[in-house]
């Protein structure tokens, strides 16, 4: 595996089953650490080149995205050789990888080495240090470019961001730690709450000829005023506000501005079409807003290494089918095993960026293990808990994909995976799968209660993805599709069945 002194940066892949390593000359390894089986063997330069070298000082990965990220020093001889008395010129730059491929997705010029690396909160935003600087710098690898930089007293010698992405950690040369807190949209951003706006067309149909504007200023600066078509709106300390604005038949464009303290004024343009008012459900004004819906259904029934499940297949082939007629553009996969669902998830956090409804559902054997949820692959062979650990489906590897990549839409996990127990009798593992929290603008539905078993079903469906399917073609709230759920599989199953939710929704949702 090739030589790994001066490892420089040890990290893991957003599912927690991959190890990589860095070396301070660019050689990059990856294992599959628990049964220590060798992956790949990377060498990272940056090439731009004709005879440089590349040394890596820094790098850094991220628990939400596919990237790894490495601040490296480029030298070389310039053109025409090197000079008495010169040394070799430099370059200074962050690559990002793709960490399944070893691919480079991105590279950022430098004026400073980086030093140390960070990132987070989001999967395109990292912080760096140099030890020529006192500063601490943010990058957008997005854009490319460093957006910004704040002053540190001392040299830095250290950095860290917190697990939830609020608090950044830098450590000096005479041992202060310095804390910030890492604020996200910055700087202002108007956000309209009423009249709901389509993210794909930004106009909205408006029955009648007034509207309320209801939004608020997201950012830490401090508004002093917000003007709607140039009249003065209702401004809230929280940086809320209202106005009522006339439309005159059909399109009208709405100009609402706001000015901070220093008189900067940031605007946002939205178009209304006015038509005269008539009756029309709150349902079908709801339905309108999500009109791109990502899906990725998984069914796993003929498992090699454990009992089979005769409905799970059927489960997966009716909720693409219901979920089709709900308008959402779904994968399906049949049988999955470890690498097929794994690359499907990385596969599904590429599609739902900046969606308006991603769903996740998953038919199968699901297991608990030292308080985490796995996916079981029909392919995992499992004879111990670092089996489940290695060759199953983290929970938590969804989560985070879906988290990150639409962080600003309605998720949906739906799990039909506690069929029953896979794990051999005596070994470690609990049956059914263990609670959850949701992040926020998530809901994660199971179809029985903590530690306890689902029904397979009698019929063509498990009982559970069965009942959930008549629900989501009956026009109601999302919380009442999975009660009303929730209620008849109680009733069918005499109790014994349980089904329960985790949600953190951020509004009304409709799906039909």
């Amino acid at each position: 595996t090739g030589d790994l002194k001066n490892t420089l940066f040890l990290g893991f892949d957003r599912f927690g089953q991959q190890l990589a390593a860095i070396n301070n000359i660019g050689e990059s390894f990856s294992w599959e650490f628990i049964n220590q089986k060798f992956l790949r063997e990377l060498k990272l330069q940056s090439g731009e080149y004709s005879g440089s070298r590349s040394v890596i000082h820094s790098a850094s990965a991220s628990k939400g995205s596919d990237n790894f990220v490495v601040g490296l020093q480029e030298v070389f001889i310039p053109k025409g050789g090197l000079q008495p008395g010169r040394q070799p010129e430099r370059r200074n730059m962050l690559i990002a990888y793709d960490w399944t491929t070893g691919q480079e997705k991105k590279r950022v010029a430098l004026h400073y080495r980086s030093d140390g690396l960070a990132m987070g909160p989001t999967a395109s935003t990292l912080f760096y240090y140099s030890r020529d600087s006192k500063n601490i710098f943010v990058v957008n690898l997005d854009k490319g470019e460093v957006n910004e930089s704040v002053s540190v007293d001392e040299r830095p010698s250290s950095i860290s961001l917190s697990d939830d992405g609020s608090i950044l950690a830098v450590g000096t040369v005479s041992g202060m730690i310095y804390l910030y807190e890492v604020v996200r949209n910055n700087p202002a951003e108007i956000r309209i709450i009423n009249p709901t706006i389509n993210r794909n067309y930004g106009e909205q149909l408006v029955q009648g000829s007034v509207v309320t504007v209801e939004g608020k200023i997201d950012g830490t600066d401090r508004m002093s005023q917000v003007l709607i078509n140039d009249q003065k709106a209702e401004l809230n300390p929280d940086g809320s506000f209202k106005a009522t604005v006339n439309l005159v038949p059909g399109k009208n464009r709405v100009r609402v501005a706001a000015q901070n303290t220093q008189s900067q004024v940031i605007s946002k343009d939205l178009y209304l079409n006015s038509e005269p008012a008539q009756q029309k459900s709150s349902a079908t004004e709801h339905v309108k807003q999500y009109n791109k819906r990502i899906a990725l259904v998984i069914g796993n029934g003929d498992y090699t290494a454990t009992s089979k499940l005769k409905n799970t297949l059927n489960d997966a082939k009716a909720m693409t089918a219901t979920l089709r007629g709900l308008g959402f553009d779904v994968t399906t996969i049949e049988n999955g095993n470890y690498e097929t669902i794994k690359n499907a998830i990385y596969a599904f956090g590429d599609r739902i960026q900046d969606v308006d409804v991603s769903l996740f559902f998953y038919a199968g054997h699901g297991i608990e293990v030292d308080g985490a949820n796995y996916l079981v692959p029909v392919d995992a062979d499992i004879q111990s808990h670092l089996d489940v650990k290695q060759k199953c489906i983290p929970l938590s590897g969804v989560s985070n994909t879906m988290e990150f990549a639409n962080d600003e839409g309605l998720n949906m996990i739906i799990l039909d995976a506690c069929r029953n127990n896979p794990f051999p009798a005596g070994k470690r593992g609990g049956t059914g799968l263990a609670r959850i929290n949701a992040p926020s603008g998530t809901l994660i539905a199971y179809a029985t209660d903590p530690g306890s078993v689902a029904s397979d079903g009698d019929g063509t469906n498990g009982l559970y993805t069965g009942e959930l399917i008549k629900q989501l073609k009956i026009s109601q709230r999302i919380e009442d599709i999975f009660m009303h759920t929730r209620n008849n599989v109680e009733q069918l199953s005499g109790g014994k069945q349980r089904p329960w939710e985790e949600a953190r929704l951020k509004g009304i949702f409709y799906l039909k």
